[in-house]
């Protein structure tokens, strides 16, 4: 077990989310964060072997599914000026139990960012607190959604070249492969991905809000709006006409893979509230 204390773990962690451009919820569970950090190696050695070698492998599998990256060739090598980035894979167990592994770029040694534009909108706490407001004082109908793998579902723009963890050489003993999505740790992640989902939504009839990035509207049959608010790849869409509302989310759905989030009954004080 470690010795280091909680307050040193929660440091710890703080530089992960910091230093690795959100490669972890601050709301996620470190890999036994209560003794400290343990490694990918240690992980695969632990009596949890198995549930960790799962997650690595659907990790890779999800990675590869989405044509993250390709081995790096002669003339990427000859054309790449920058410095070549690893790949670590993070480990986490979540709240529920579920072994989960996310694979992230360590962007902050990226030498080539000087000159990238990495500024992407968000909704604001006031602009949701007003989207809440006014969906209950008009009743409307509620639909949370969440984007699936969102960053890799953006492409990145300039040549990128990093290394594999080990785990996942099998097939390239060199373990350079050239990047052609956003993974997480890319310091233009978050904004290439803000890119993908706003041309979507715009190719679908949405428009933004001058005032309040990250709030969005499109006319409904009714005459009123329908809104969504946009955080990273979080997304709440208030309506009134609930068969309208859901038609336009599947639509969305459809070029931007996520989940609807289905709401939970939760009893409080003797009253079931949705």
């Amino acid at each position: 077990a470690s010795t280091r204390a909680p307050d040193e773990v929660a440091r710890l962690k703080a530089l992960l989310v910091r230093g690795w451009g959100g490669g972890v919820s601050p709301s996620e569970e470190v890999v036994h964060a209560e003794v400290g950090f343990i490694s990918v190696s240690q992980a695969l050695k632990s009596p949890e072997k198995l549930m960790w070698e799962k997650a690595t492998d659907l990790e890779e599998a999800k990675l590869l599914a989405h044509d993250c990256w390709s081995p790096a060739t002669s003339t990427d090598d000859a054309n790449f000026k920058g410095r070549i980035l690893p790949i670590s894979l993070l480990l986490t167990r979540k709240r529920c139990g579920r072994f989960k592994c996310r694979a992230v770029a360590l962007g902050h040694l990226d030498t080539e960012t000087s000159e990238l534009h990495t500024y992407s909108s968000v909704v604001t706490q006031v602009g949701i607190r007003m989207l809440l407001t006014e969906s209950s004082r008009e009743k409307d109908h509620l639909i949370s959604v969440d984007a699936e793998n969102a960053f890799i579902q953006s492409t990145i723009g300039r040549l990128v070249v990093c290394r594999l963890p080990e785990c996942w050489k099998r097939d390239n003993p060199t373990g350079l492969v050239r990047l052609h999505r956003s993974l997480y740790g890319l310091v233009d992640a978050p904004r290439n991905w803000s890119k993908h989902l706003n041309s979507k939504l715009i190719e679908l009839g949405w428009s933004e809000s001058q005032a309040c990035p990250g709030l969005w509207r499109k006319l409904s049959k009714s005459g009123k709006f329908l809104k969504l608010g946009v955080y990273v790849d979080d997304m709440l869409a208030p309506g009134s006409d609930r068969q309208e509302l859901v038609s336009e989310i599947q639509k969305l759905l459809e070029i931007v893979k996520g989940n609807v989030i289905e709401p939970q009954m939760k009893t409080v004080d003797g009253k079931e509230w949705q």
